[in-house]
């Protein structure tokens, strides 16, 4: 199945109500990168600060496009016990600890998300380096497989500061590209919203996608920075 059929099939459903709707030239160039991938995953991960070690994520969402279809995960996380989101966070993302006690496990979460990994996914996200550190977090606790997560990443971040002046939040990346969303610190709005932006710099041939720039994506949180 081509990603635009699952574009079409998310169109329809109310799960995605901010989806930019790109050009036909836009998503047959997404759909080449499916050559080199079994799927691309947009991830969005809210937490209780930015230590992967003391801190904890508290909402998680991911968008997957794949040769199969397309699925989507979005959940609130349970935290341990004597574990509170501070008060700034709560007045920024409006998550609150009530809302992650009607959440799963993290144990939970780490077995949900590599079940919609493949043989050879990539995941994107803003400002990798910040959600693959809490992924990995989950793997060392929670993973069972020798290999472990195992996938390619790309930092949209850091192509965004090749291309663009400061400042460069998702909401000025979304701003820039002229994109539906919003940068609202709730997981999947900005998962969402990475879609788009990442469509966009594809429609602007911002990245572009061959099997010769694999090892560059391999490696590209380690040049990411906090954002």
């Amino acid at each position: 199945m081509s990603f635009c059929s699952c574009w079409q099939s998310w169109r329809i459903v109310d799960h995605f109500p901010s989806l930019w709707y790109p050009s036909s030239e836009v998503m047959t160039m997404f759909d080449s990168l499916l050559t080199v991938y079994d799927s691309i995953i947009f991830i969005d991960t809210e937490t209780t600060g930015f230590d992967s070690e003391t801190d904890h994520i508290t909402e998680f969402a991911a968008i997957k496009a794949g040769r199969k279809g397309e699925e989507w995960l979005r959940t609130f996380v349970q935290l341990p016990a004597g574990a509170s989101i501070p008060p700034e966070l709560v007045t920024m993302t409006g998550i609150t600890d009530d809302m992650c006690r009607t959440g799963i496990t993290p144990a939970e979460l780490y077995s949900r998300f590599s079940s919609l990994l493949d043989n050879h996914s990539l995941i994107v996200a803003y400002n990798a380096q910040f959600d693959v550190t809490f992924l990995k977090r989950l793997e060392r606790e929670y993973g069972k497989k020798k290999d472990g997560l195992r996938c390619d990443y790309l930092d949209a971040l850091t192509v965004y500061r090749d291309r663009a002046e400061a400042p460069h939040k998702l909401s000025d990346a979304i701003r820039h590209y002229n994109v539906d969303g919003r940068n609202s610190h709730r997981a999947m709005e900005d998962a969402e919203a990475l879609l788009n932006v990442t469509l966009a710099m594809i429609g602007k041939k911002t990245i572009c996608w061959s099997t010769s720039t694999v090892s560059v994506i391999r490696k590209s949180t380690e040049s990411a920075g906090a954002g």
